[in-house]
């Protein structure tokens, strides 16, 4: 048993030591059967001297006996650099002169919540610092290599940590296209450093990334769709002189190539020898096309989900004017039709190397426009030029069905990885199992398709609509298809859908 005269001690100590923060006392019903114990024998203390001892004044006495038996927080004082030690007694001045003299502990408190503050001051010195020496040496033209870290950057380790708190997506999700931007669930998603003018996102993780131009420069951030997380900069990039892209990622890492593209979790930069995909908190995996092949300029799919990546047949284009030129000239018309074969591109996983060949020709990426034109008569014009040049679009403005990035989509869904192919010309198009191999025709019309869209619902059904003789012909789950149809089974063709 405690003696009477400690008792007094103790509570008149704690009285005088908090007699300015009554408010902040513990309530009566927060009180342990301990602390009631304590309180009820030093009331009984107090009535013998002839004072009160309110219910108000034990939460306070409760409230800094337990802060006094909490751990201690702060640096002690045989840790502080003499630095620490003369700015301590600067703030003591400034706190005596204004009647509030500091304790031990809050002094503690104060050097450990100074050496906080500085090494956040460092850290985003440290990163300014870096970019600003990656914009330097890229001004210069001094030549970037693909994993180059920029000096004091935060660490992989990090921004893999912050990347890890994002909760579960709670919903499914509808993405739609918009001007700027896109709609999640037919609500808007914009970025206010700049406008979004591109993005990728996979419907089964919520995972998506997104480019947004902010001036001369884009910011690239990654989120997750269906949750109430912020988007988080993953990396800025600028395009130089040459319209090379040059990245450089929060973490330090510098990727410069001839094309960008956000994929879900991360982004790929890539030349015709190479690409490189950088996943924030893992960094940068080099992937690297097989003999004959170069990567695709033009990347449609979902390589990070997926983990397939678009090749294109080397020299498949060859010399329009030499005899290979002008025999491919005259098969084009075969291939329109499906008539002949000519696999100029592949579908490769970057793990494996496995490869999917793709009957999709590389002529159809060229677009010609006559030059120095004159009226001959009402229906005739002679030109004396022509150039032709790629593109996604024809002359009069309409989506050149011929450009591979028309014919071929990939996204993952809950069975696994399929691509959607328009093959044979305009004649086919096919529905791929990426891993497993099975092909399986979805539409088939030897007269030619016109057009076809893919649209991947929040559920990761995958809908197919085609388009010919001025009507749609919808494959409402294209997976269902792919597992119900043989590899030479019946499709919607012509004969059962006209």
């Amino acid at each position: 048993m405690v003696s009477a005269a400690r008792f007094l001690v103790i509570i008149l100590f704690v009285l005088a030591y908090s007699h300015a923060s009554l408010a902040s006392g513990i309530p009566v019903s927060e009180w342990s059967d301990q602390e009631r114990q304590w309180v009820t024998e030093a009331r009984a203390l107090y009535q013998k001297q002839g004072l009160t001892f309110t219910d108000v004044q034990a939460g306070v006495a409760i409230s800094e006996m337990r802060a006094k038996a909490a751990p201690k927080r702060g640096i002690p004082l045989s840790e502080w650099t003499d630095q620490e030690k003369s700015a301590i007694a600067f703030l003591r001045t400034q706190y005596e002169r204004a009647g509030t003299p500091l304790t031990s502990e809050q002094e503690q408190i104060a050097i450990e919540n100074m050496r906080k503050r500085m090494a956040q001051q460092r850290s985003n010195m440290s990163m300014i610092q870096g970019m600003l020496a990656a914009k330097a040496a890229a001004d210069s033209g001094a030549p970037a290599q693909a994993e180059r870290p920029v000096a004091g950057a935060i660490t992989e380790e990090h921004m893999g940590n912050v990347l890890a708190q994002f909760p579960e997506k709670t919903t499914s999700l509808e993405i739609r296209s918009r001007r700027d931007g896109f709609d999640v669930n037919g609500q808007p998603f914009i970025d206010p450093e700049g406008r979004i003018n591109r993005y990728a996102f996979n419907v089964l993780t919520g995972n998506a990334t997104y480019v947004a131009q902010a001036g001369p420069q884009y910011v690239i951030k990654t989120t997750r769709l269906g949750t109430a997380v912020d988007p988080v900069r993953i990396a800025t990039a600028t395009r130089n002189s040459s319209g090379a892209w040059e990245v450089t990622s929060v973490t330090g890492k510098r990727l410069v190539g001839d094309s960008l593209f956000p994929v879900p979790n991360g982004l790929l930069v890539t030349r015709e020898a190479a690409a490189f995909y950088y996943q924030p908190g893992k960094g940068i995996r080099n992937i690297a096309p097989p003999a004959g092949y170069r990567i695709a300029r033009i990347q449609r799919g979902d390589v990070g989900s997926t983990g397939y990546v678009l090749l294109e047949k080397e020299g498949a284009e060859g010399d329009p004017r030499s005899a290979e030129g002008i025999a491919n000239t005259v098969k084009d018309f075969g291939r329109i039709f499906g008539l002949t074969t000519k696999e100029d591109y592949a579908l490769m996983h970057v793990d494996t190397g496995k490869l999917h060949s793709l009957n999709i020709q590389v002529d159809g990426k060229m677009v010609t426009q006559m030059q120095n034109c004159r009226r001959r008569n009402a229906l005739v014009n002679e030109c004396t030029d022509a150039v032709s040049y790629e593109s996604l679009y024809r002359t009069d403005g309409g989506p050149n069905m011929s450009h591979y990035f028309w014919k071929v989509y990939w996204m993952d869904t809950p069975q696994g990885p399929i691509a959607i192919t328009m093959e044979n010309g305009f004649k086919d198009i096919f529905i791929l199992d990426l891993k497993t191999g099975k092909k399986v025709v979805a539409f088939n019309r030897p007269l030619g398709i016109q057009s076809y869209l893919v649209d991947q619902h929040g559920d990761g059904r995958v809908a197919i609509k085609a388009h010919w003789m001025f009507q749609t012909h919808e494959l409402a789950d294209a997976v269902a298809h792919l597992n119900q149809t043989g590899g030479g089974g019946q499709a919607i063709s012509e004969a059962t859908a006209d």
